[in-house]
């Protein structure tokens, strides 16, 4: 094992002379966990691949400067060499997912290394402890969700025994729980093997109690590099290159009293800071004096599982719902949550009518006479055209009723999704948080009635996220549309949701407002979620007993002053 040095690291892609990355420069030791963070499109994958040896071998390009392991040139050595020290986990596991079943995918890797069957099987259930997929051993990969699949390859990476972990993204297409058993599996991997593991991310909440130094990159530079508890002192440095700082550790900078020059990095060090403090004490008294008349509202007939008459009706769906049904009322917006597994991408993909196995289910899923809009997870599958703005043209051309021009029509979506400077560029060779915010555009161009989106947050920065609900906003303020949207994102669906529905074992364990479902900690933890970090901190701060909770950062805040 030794140290990764990265020297002078400048690269642009084929046909592209802006460089992605320019002038790249730092050393990680052995045993370290770095974060690199920075907005969608700073060159995080990009550098991700590069360290990784697929930059300049397997992806060609104009590249200079040198990147080392120890004495091995990681730019000028052969990939299978590298290979054997390195190993990445894609932000788009379907890369790296190509055998049959579960156990034969994760054997691979070691089996190239020319181990016997004895080491390869103990590597395989090691890896399956790891990720907690023992369950999985023998499901095909195929018949995965991409929360399972995205498991699968962390263990197949674990099973190689590298030396060094990259990880692009990974929270993307985990839920809450399993990201978390996620991480703390590969830090036990970790302490036992002093492995190095590198996380690109931008979602900082839950990763970043488990990391000892902060990379934040802007625009293809690295523009600090600080160790996790020092990283955080001038906030705006983040705000202004689209990274949100976690709420833990704005909240120990908005209370100096509290917490003095520390700040807290998991809702457990929150925790203990405020306890049996004043602060503590104060929020108590409150919540004391407000639940009373929650309570009354939702006892006099708030609905915990609505059934008015409405846009959408979902009746016993096949593996998503059994013996229960509820309804999407027009103009709602409504995220349904659910650990990997479950049946929110099948359920998403019945409703909009590209599921021919919902006609065998035993009651009905259906939308009534509306213009359906549908994002799923595989967004590259939705690219057909040569540039971004043909993409726009060619989703345009769907709509039958359009006002002012199209050239008119193609540049607001531009603007709204932020891609202006990218229009004659090919979809494949946008970053991923880009292709997502082109298929976002795609699916919105020809305003449909009802919006159903399957992980839209993937991939897009706090900034893009509230550009994309500001659009919806004014799309629901304009025509009343509906919008149901799938997410691991408990942050954002606590912010921007209307009503949340949790799935559980085929049906719907709870549902209601934000504030509502994100106080019910023994239903999440049954249904194998993790409430937002402010609701989570704020139910243990009042005893977990309630039926209300708060959500959002501002609103914790507020009990405070």
């Amino acid at each position: 094992m030794a140290d990764l040095r990265v020297e002078h690291l400048t690269y642009a892609y084929p046909g592209n002379g802006k460089p992605v990355l320019s002038n790249i420069q730092f050393t990680i030791h052995q045993g370290e966990t770095v974060l690199f963070t920075g907005a969608s499109g700073c060159g995080k994958t990009t550098l991700a691949l590069a360290l990784a040896g697929m930059i300049p071998k397997r992806i060609m390009g104009h590249l200079r400067g040198s990147i080392f392991y120890g004495d091995l040139c990681i730019t000028k050595e052969r990939p299978y060499r590298i290979a054997r020290q390195i190993s990445i986990v894609f932000q788009n596991t379907q890369h790296s997912l190509f055998h049959y079943d579960v156990e034969t995918e994760i054997a691979f890797g070691p089996e190239n290394l020319g181990l016997k069957k004895e080491q390869i099987a103990a590597r395989v259930q090691e890896a399956l402890i790891a990720m907690d997929i023992e369950s999985l051993r023998k499901r095909s990969v195929s018949s995965l969700s991409p929360g399972e699949k995205q498991k699968v390859a962390l263990a197949s990476a674990l099973a190689m025994h590298c030396d060094v972990l990259i990880l692009d993204e990974p929270s993307c297409d985990l839920d809450t729980v399993s990201f978390e058993k996620t991480m703390k599996g590969i830090r036990k991997m970790q302490q036992e093997r002093q492995m190095t593991v590198l996380i690109f991310e931008h979602k900082l909440d839950q990763v970043i109690e488990f990391v000892d130094r902060v990379l934040l990159m802007d625009k293809g530079h690295i523009v600090l590099d600080e160790s996790v508890r020092n990283a955080f002192h001038n906030e705006t440095l983040f705000t202004a290159r689209g990274v949100l700082v976690p709420d833990m550790v704005k909240l120990s900078r908005r209370l100096p009293a509290v917490f003095g020059q520390s700040i807290a990095l998991s809702v457990q060090e929150a925790f203990d800071a405020l306890n049996d403090s004043s602060w503590h004490r104060k929020i108590q008294k409150l919540h004391t004096q407000t639940i009373q008349d929650y309570r009354q509202e939702v006892d006099s007939g708030y609905p915990v599982c609505c059934t008015n008459q409405s846009i959408d009706t979902f009746r016993h769906l096949h593996a998503a719902f059994s013996e229960h049904s509820f309804d999407l009322v027009a103009g709602d917006r409504l995220a349904i949550i659910g650990s990997n597994g479950v049946g929110k991408s099948k359920l998403a993909s019945m409703l909009a009518g590209l599921d021919d196995r919902a006609c065998e289910s035993k009651g009905n899923a259906w939308i009534s006479q509306s213009k359906i809009g549908y994002l799923p997870q595989d967004i590259d599958s939705l690219f057909l055209q040569n540039t971004v703005r043909d993409e726009l043209m060619w989703s345009l051309k769907q709509s039958q009723t359009r006002e002012g021009s199209e050239q008119e029509a193609i540049d607001h979506m531009l603007s709204l999704i932020d891609l202006a400077q990218q229009v004659r560029i090919s979809p494949h060779s946008l970053s991923f948080g880009q292709r997502k915010r082109l298929a976002l555009g795609l699916v919105m161009m020809p305003n449909p009635d009802v919006l159903i989106f399957d992980e839209p947050l993937t991939g897009l920065d706090f900034g893009h996220v509230a550009s994309f609900f500001r659009f919806l906003h004014d799309l629901h303020r304009s025509r009343a549309s509906t919008m149901l949207m799938i997410s691991h994102d408990m942050k954002a669906v606590a912010t921007y949701a209307k009503t949340v529905a949790v799935l559980h074992e085929g049906h719907v364990l709870v549902q209601g407002d934000p504030n509502f479902v994100f106080s019910k900690s023994r239903e999440l933890q049954l249904a194998r979620l993790i409430p937002p970090p402010i609701a989570r901190l704020y139910n243990m701060l009042t005893g977990d007993t309630h039926v209300k909770t708060v959500v959002t950062f501002e609103a914790l805040l507020s009990l405070f002053v």
